[in-house]
């Protein structure tokens, strides 16, 4: 329990809040970093059936505040990935609460976490300790996007 909220292990039945979460982050953080093309492209990789495969696989956590989802992340393996706030419940200590969870469970079982870290994600994981490994490129309709593998050793 931190500050109200608690992380549990998503079920089928938080796809819906769990979604909308990444829905509502995308839209709102990232048009300020990536041309619609990219947002667009962000969406399509957290479409219902790629997080209801991992909700099934036990690999999603979710955060709720007041019978709401408001924050999720899913770890695989050593890899921490789709960790998104809702943009109405930033700045709580939830991203941060989601990050020790998956870091909790990775750094017991592995030797280093590694995220893929867009453009507003860069400064939050190198804040942790995490170092850029290397840069990686997206080609969207013409356009050239590049974010950052990171590691964070135990």
């Amino acid at each position: 329990m931190n500050d109200g909220f608690c992380i549990e292990l998503a079920s089928p039945a938080d796809l819906d809040g769990i979604c909308a979460v990444i829905g509502d982050s995308v839209r709102t953080v990232y048009p300020l970093y990536y041309t619609g093309e990219f947002v667009d492209f962000f969406l399509s990789l957290h479409e219902k059936s790629a997080v209801l495969s991992d909700i099934m696989s036990r690999i999603v956590y979710c955060v709720r505040l007041d019978g709401l989802v408001v924050g999720t992340v899913t770890v695989c393996g050593n890899t921490v990935k789709r960790l998104f706030v809702s943009p109405r419940y930033m700045r709580r200590g939830i991203g941060s609460a989601l990050m020790d969870r998956a870091e909790e469970m990775i750094f017991s079982e592995h030797d280093c976490a590694i995220c893929d870290a867009s453009a507003p994600a860069v400064s939050v994981y190198a804040g942790r300790g995490y170092a850029r490994v290397r840069t990686e490129c997206i080609t969207c309709g013409g356009s050239v996007m590049s974010y950052e593998v990171m590691e964070k050793k135990k």
